[in-house]
């Protein structure tokens, strides 16, 4: 659900929050780092399935990103 967001609604997301998303993975990061460019705000704390490398790869594409919070990510 979040992959099909991203790619139909995504150039609107500035803020998105996630927080204890239990679901999402690295899929859900890429699909954001390809369809939400605009995302001043992310909050992915708690959503332990988003490993270091798609998070960092998103980060990298993320010129918008202003806020980013990982509480309890692993």
């Amino acid at each position: 659900v979040m992959v099909t967001l991203a790619e139909h609604h995504g150039k609107y997301l500035r803020i998105l929050n996630v927080n204890g998303c239990n679901r999402l993975t690295d899929r859900s990061a890429i699909a954001w780092k390809l369809h939400c460019k605009e995302l001043i705000t992310l909050d992915i704390s708690f959503v332990r399935e988003i490993h270091e490398n798609a998070l960092g790869n998103l980060i990298d594409n993320a010129s918008h990103l202003k806020e980013l919070y990982v509480f309890g990510c692993t």
